[in-house]
This record gives C-alpha cells, sequence and structure tokens, in this order.
C-alpha cells in the first residue's frame, strides 16, 4: 500500500458483499466509502475523487460500463483512478472490447479478498 492513506469507493447493489468489502478494506488500514448503484456511485465518485474504485457491472441505475466511462469523462486532464470491475461472470474480453470502458483489473465474484487486496496493492 502506498504512504498516503488510500480512500476506495465501492460501488455494489447487493448489500452483503459491499458491507463485507467495506470490513475487509477498512481493516486492512483503507477509508472505504460506499454506494448501493450507480447513479450514487457516480455521484460519489466525481464528488470525492477517490484513490481507487471497486465497481460492480450489472447494477440498477446506472451499470458498471456507464459509471467508468461517464467517471473518465469527468476527470479528464487529471490524474488516473485505478477501477477494478466486480462481476459474477468471467471475464469475456469481447464484450468488454465492445463496451469502450478503460479499466485496470476484472474480478469474479465470489470475491478473492486475497486477490482484491494484491490487486489493489499494485494499483495504489
Amino acid at each position: 500500500m502506498s504512504a498516503k492513506p488510500c480512500n476506495i469507493l465501492c460501488i455494489e447493489d447487493e448489500d452483503e458483499i459491499r458491507t463485507t468489502i467495506a470490513e475487509v478494506l477498512e481493516d486492512e488500514g483503507y477509508a472505504v466509502s460506499t454506494a448501493a448503484n450507480g447513479r450514487d456511485g457516480l455521484a460519489l465518485a466525481i464528488e470525492q475523487r477517490p484513490d481507487l474504485i471497486i465497481c460492480d457491472i450489472f447494477m440498477p441505475h446506472l451499470d458498471g460500463f456507464a459509471v467508468c466511462r461517464e467517471f473518465h469523462a469527468a476527470n479528464a486532464g487529471n490524474e488516473h483512478v485505478p477501477f477494478i470491475f466486480l462481476s459474477a461472470l468471467p471475464q469475456d474480453d469481447a464484450m468488454l472490447k465492445r463496451q469502450r470502458v478503460v479499466f485496470d483489473a476484472y474480478l469474479t465474484k465470489p470475491v478473492d479478498f486475497d486477490d482484491l487486496l494484491a490487486k489493489i496493492a499494485v494499483l495504489t
């Protein structure tokens, strides 16, 4: 982890998953904000400019692809914020390419927390 405190935003519509991710990350010393849907998550991401975003793909109000695209558009010209997608589906590179999103990692559910923590350590 970087020397400065790392602020992470977790956007996940499933309460249990969102809460567990936040608890695990907080236990590791990260500051965590959460949102239960894409619309609220995008608003928090733009307002807070976290150091890293973890985002489910399939959510109500705004899916993860739209959150990613809109956040990058709003953040254009600023320092890159790493983006980790979560999904119950295995990574489909062709589908991701069609979505035209820029992201740094893709993890499948159920979340492997050792893998998640390793990815965060590399990206922050």
